[in-house]
């Protein structure tokens, strides 16, 4: 299995074209984009349509640019998105 991955485009619809590019010519299975594709959520839905067009299985967790119940509700839109959460765990060693 082929697995692309990307984040932090924050707002970049061109990096998300290179990625498309990227994964159809190395033919992945599935990308994750691993958050912050946008500035504040400005532009989200349409980012995220820009991504369901690439037309394979793409996970897509919230960075901290993006509010977790927004991110899910525009992934949602689209068969081919999956919103991947990840509660953050802290890990304290004396």
């Amino acid at each position: 299995m082929k697995i692309l991955a990307f984040t932090d485009n924050h707002g970049s619809f061109t990096a998300i074209k290179k990625a498309a590019a990227l994964a159809k010519k190395k033919k992945v299975d599935v990308i994750v984009h691993c958050g912050d594709i946008s500035v504040f959520s400005k532009d989200l839905d349409k980012l995220i349509d820009e991504v369901g067009k690439i037309g394979l299985p793409v996970l897509i967790l919230h960075g901290n640019h993006e509010e977790a119940s927004e991110m899910k509700k525009a992934v949602e839109r689209n068969k081919h998105n999956i919103f991947f959460y990840i509660k953050q765990h802290f890990l304290w060693m004396a």
